[in-house]
C-alpha cells in the first residue's frame, strides 16, 4: 500500500529551499530509491516549505525515516538555523494513484 508523506515546515522559504538542497537532497538522492521513493515536489508556502513524497509502501517510508544517514541530513538542515521549529510531518494512506501520461 503506498503512503503519502506530508512535511510542512516554518521558516524563511528561500533559508529553509537552501538548506533542503544543501543537507536533505545529496542525501535523499542516493538513498529514497532503495526504499521506493516515487515522487518527490517541494513547493514555497506563506509559512515556509511543503515537501510531499510517494512511497511504494509504509514499510519503505518508514525505513527511509528511520536510516541514520537520512537522520543526519534532517539533524543538519535542523542546526543551520533555517527551521524555525520542528517540522509537522503527516503520513497518508494512498488510495488512488495515477501517473502521468505523456509527460
Amino acid at each position: 500500500m503506498q503512503r503519502l508523506t506530508i512535511i510542512r515546515s516554518s521558516g524563511d522559504p528561500e533559508k529553509l529551499l537552501a538548506a533542503k538542497r544543501e543537507h536533505i537532497d545529496p542525501v535523499m538522492e542516493r538513498k529514497a530509491p532503495d526504499y521506493g521513493n516515487l515522487l518527490h515536489v517541494a513547493a514555497r508556502t506563506p509559512e515556509g516549505m511543503l515537501v510531499l513524497n510517494l512511497w511504494e509502501s509504509d514499510e519503505g517510508s518508514e525505513q527511509a525515516f528511520q536510516d541514520p544517514e537520512i537522520q543526519q541530513a534532517r539533524q543538519a538542515m535542523v542546526d543551520s538555523g533555517a527551521v524555525a521549529e520542528p517540522p509537522e510531518i503527516s503520513h497518508y494512506e494512498v488510495v488512488d494513484y495515477r501517473p502521468s501520461i505523456g509527460g
